[in-house]
């Protein structure tokens, strides 16, 4: 049995070691974009208790999850729920309290708990963790019965991710044409490019934006969607790479040059595509506002409206207008 457990703790130990361990980085849905997720509020069970630029280090595994994992869709949502019920069998015999960023903690009641105050919760008691500080009955209750179950299926993520990705090397592809086609045949792929200075080795998946960066040593910095707001709608695969260009702050190194002049392409494409946007309806917003009097009587003529309509909507559009005028107006437009 002993050695059975000795086991366990070193697999444990293995998984969490896969993951790098980054600077503190609190109230993790307090800038979230997904609205439905968001708040700068946290749930402690304990009124002394203290959230919030305590632990150094602690923005690792299960406080990127905290992060990023609401970004995936609702896949964080049934480890929501259970820690909702966990807290509200809680709530039958103790006091639950809230603590809203830079506040004092105030007693709660349970049903009034948001899914943005859960996560935000659960990097608080990862927080504890790293900080060495005893966690609760209820909060080891919520972190191995429930935080977990989002810890576990976020982890898979990366390793589904990294797993099913493609190398695109200038030494593989040979050619941009060929990049093309492995872009939209296999929508995951890897390649090193160069972020603040050092180089990464990254792993993307097209058409999520999603992606991994991971460090010299095989641990993973994070995992994270480029562009979400709620919505999983897929990217265009090639569309997708646009931001990895050569003045991108992501920048593939000279090994993935081909796929930095492909994202170079899909950059000027959709600033072409932009500008063609933008100019028409700049066109259309000047015409509108020049339409003179007699351009809008015609406008309203080919709309198959009445001369006592026509007249009812001069008068309210022009008010300063003298009925001398709006039939001058009229007449001139070709009404009688």
């Amino acid at each position: 049995m002993k050695t059975k457990i000795i086991m366990e703790n070193w697999k444990r130990f293995l998984k969490e070691a896969k993951w790098h361990n980054s600077p503190d980085e609190d109230w993790p849905t307090a800038a979230t974009k997904v609205k439905k997720y968001k708040s700068d509020k946290v749930i402690i069970f304990d009124k002394n208790d203290q959230y919030g630029n305590i632990g150094a280090n602690s923005h690792g595994r299960d406080s990127h999850m905290a992060k990023h994992w609401l970004e995936f869709g609702d896949q964080v949502k049934s480890s929501i729920e259970k820690t909702k019920n966990i807290i509200k069998r809680f709530s039958q015999q103790n006091k639950v309290y809230q603590v809203q960023r830079g506040g004092a903690s105030v007693e709660i009641d349970v049903t009034k708990i948001s899914d943005g105050d859960i996560i935000n919760t659960y990097d608080h008691i990862n927080d504890k963790n790293f900080d060495g500080r005893e966690l609760l009955d209820v909060e080891k209750e919520i972190y191995n019965n429930s935080m977990m179950l989002a810890v576990s299926s976020y982890d898979k993520e990366a390793d589904s991710v990294m797993s099913q990705a493609v190398d695109v090397s200038d030494a593989l592809m040979k050619s941009i044409e060929n990049l093309t086609n492995v872009l939209q045949k296999n929508n995951i792929i890897k390649f090193k490019a160069i972020y603040r200075g050092s180089v990464k080795q990254y792993y993307y998946d097209s058409e999520r934006a999603a992606l991994i960066a991971q460090l010299d040593d095989g641990s993973i910095a994070t995992l994270y969607r480029l562009r979400y707001n709620g919505k999983n709608k897929k990217e265009n695969p090639l569309s997708s790479i646009r931001g990895f260009n050569s003045a991108g702050g992501t920048k593939p190194t000279d090994e993935y040059s081909l796929l930095r002049s492909l994202a170079d392409q899909q950059k000027n494409k959709a600033q072409a595509a932009n500008q063609k946007q933008a100019k028409p309806k700049k066109q259309k917003t000047q015409q509108k506002k020049s339409q003179s009097p007699t351009e809008l009587v015609k406008a309203l003529v080919s709309r198959g409206l009445s001369p006592e309509k026509i007249r009812d909507i001069l008068s309210k559009k022009y008010p300063k207008m003298p009925p001398q005028g709006i039939d001058g107006v009229l007449k001139k437009a070709g009404v009688k």
